[in-house]
């Protein structure tokens, strides 16, 4: 069965996507800050509580016919997050150029890649080019690139030379503080993402460059959801569109829960505080690899 990639934005209909697991995965992964707070807080989330998560998140996804792929499970590795290991623009999948403690885990997702034409796959070059899925978020003609402690400037110059006759590649500058979780974007998707409808979710002080944003977005303020910073550590901006009118989001986020509704959104909650510990949510957890 061959997979005929399609991804043009981030909220058409959702049709096939790789689904992070939570099975054996051992201690924690990778550190940053947000996890090291947990750690240090006790509160890190137990196997047990991420697992029952994502599958309350699958069931989700099912019910709504969207056709799910899982990567190959290697004992204590924390595969959750498979936004991190690529991303697809139009009909091509870029495989991410990872930290070498995640890169196990594209081993995960190569029996997919061979069922896609070998033309449409690129492998980014070079171990000191780095970029990750949850840094890029397309959006029609534009392509925005985090530029993160996960992705550099060559990445972006990298990701803005392949697409130079197809899209409009724009750098977004985040903020990252080593040692406190409240002042770090660990990805653009945790600071910014896009909504059917002309909208938007933003944590403006997240962003460095935040007039690039809004003069490549150019949308109206009052379709914007700001986020203030008790819902930016909570991640409000991580969800997912599976349609243009219909989102994924947290349980407890109530606030964007109403503003969507007040909007003609509509909303599907599922359980995820314990998984957004380790510095992911939704989108995180999801590559969508068919959008139609």
């Amino acid at each position: 069965m061959a997979i005929q990639l399609n991804i043009n934005d981030e909220t058409s209909t959702l049709d096939t996507v790789i689904l992070g697991i939570a099975v054996e995965m051992g201690g924690p992964g990778t550190i940053n800050p947000k996890v090291e707070f947990h750690l240090e807080q006790d509160t890190y989330p137990t196997q047990d509580s991420i697992l029952e998560e994502i599958n309350h998140f699958e069931k989700a996804l099912l019910e709504n016919n969207v056709k799910i792929f899982k990567p190959v499970n290697f004992r204590n590795k924390t595969q959750l997050f498979t936004r991190d290991l690529g991303f697809v623009i139009g009909d091509e999948f870029f495989v991410s150029n990872i930290t070498d403690t995640r890169k196990k885990e594209i081993e995960g997702i190569e029996y997919l890649l061979e069922l896609i034409d070998p033309a449409k796959i690129n492998r980014i070059p070079g171990e000191d080019t780095c970029i990750e899925g949850g840094d890029v978020i397309v959006k029609g003609d534009n392509v925005f690139v985090g530029l993160s402690e996960r992705t550099n400037n060559k990445g972006y110059l990298y990701l803005k030379e392949q697409l130079a006759r197809k899209k409009n590649v724009v750098q977004i500058k985040l903020m990252y503080d080593r040692n406190d979780h409240r002042e770090t974007s660990i990805h653009l998707d945790c600071a910014f993402q896009p909504l059917g409808k002309d909208h938007a979710i933003i944590y403006e002080k997240g962003i460095k460059n935040l007039s690039t944003l809004y003069d490549t977005l150019n949308i109206p303020q009052e379709n914007i959801f700001k986020v203030n910073e008790w819902q930016f550590v909570r991640m409000f901006p991580n969800i997912l569109s599976i349609s243009p009118d219909t989102i994924i989001i947290e349980k407890e986020f109530i606030d964007l829960k109403y503003w969507l509704l007040e909007k003609g959104f509509k909303v599907i909650e599922v359980k995820f505080n314990q998984i957004s510990k380790l510095s992911g949510l939704l989108r995180c957890s999801t590559l969508p690899l068919i959008r139609k």
